[in-house]
C-alpha cells in the first residue's frame, strides 16, 4: 500500500501524487490516490500542524503528533503502515520519520522536495536540483515529478474527440 501525504497545498499534492501514479497503471488508483493493501487508506493523508509548530524549523519539532489535531492523529495509532510512505513538502517530514520509526523500518520513505531535517532517515529524497543537497539517498530533478498515464491521455483525448472531428471538415 501506499499513502500520498501532503500538507494540503496543491503543488505538493501534485507532485506526490506524480511519484505514486509512476508506480501503479491502475486508472482507479490514481483517482483514490492509494493501492490497495494492507494499510489501504482511501483518500490522500492530509497533514494540517497547528500554527505553533508551523512557525518552527521541522528539525525543532520534538513531538510532531501533538501539532496535529486529534482526527489526523488518529492515523498514526492504527498499527497497520504503509508499504511505501510518499511525503511532499517540509511539513510532512517529521511525519514520513515517525512512520519509518512506527512501522520498524518496514515502511518505505519518499520525500519530495528539501525536508529541512536530518535526511538519512529518509529512503529516498526526490528534490530540485536548485536545492543543492546531496547524499546516496537524494535523486536531483531538474523539474517537478510529473506522471501521465496512457489511459489517462486516452480518456483527455475522447474528451476533446469533437475538436478533432471539426478540425478534418474544416479541411475539406
Amino acid at each position: 500500500s501506499i499513502w500520498v501525504a501532503s500538507d494540503g497545498r496543491a503543488g505538493n499534492l501534485a507532485q506526490s501524487r506524480a511519484v505514486a501514479g509512476a508506480l501503479s497503471e491502475s486508472h482507479n488508483w490514481m483517482r483514490i490516490a492509494h493501492i490497495a493493501g494492507q494499510g489501504h487508506r482511501s483518500d490522500p493523508v492530509t497533514l494540517s500542524p497547528r500554527a505553533l509548530w508551523t512557525w518552527l524549523p521541522v528539525n525543532k519539532w520534538s513531538a510532531p503528533l501533538r501539532a496535529l489535531p486529534a482526527n489526523e492523529r488518529a492515523l498514526f495509532e492504527g498499527g497497520t503502515w504503509p508499504t511505501i510512505w510518499i511525503g511532499a513538502g517540509r511539513r510532512t517530514a517529521p511525519y514520513g520519520k515517525l512512520i519509518k520509526q512506527l512501522s520498524g523500518g518496514k515502511t518505505y520513505c519518499a520525500h519530495i522536495l528539501h525536508p529541512r531535517c536530518d535526511m538519512p532517515e529518509f529512503d529516498l529524497i526526490v528534490t530540485p536540483e536548485h536545492d543543492k543537497i546531496e547524499g546516496v539517498n537524494v535523486f536531483p530533478t531538474l523539474g517537478s515529478p510529473v506522471h501521465v498515464a496512457q489511459d489517462q491521455i486516452e480518456e483527455e483525448g475522447q474528451r476533446f474527440a469533437d475538436l478533432a472531428d471539426s478540425r478534418e471538415k474544416s479541411a475539406i
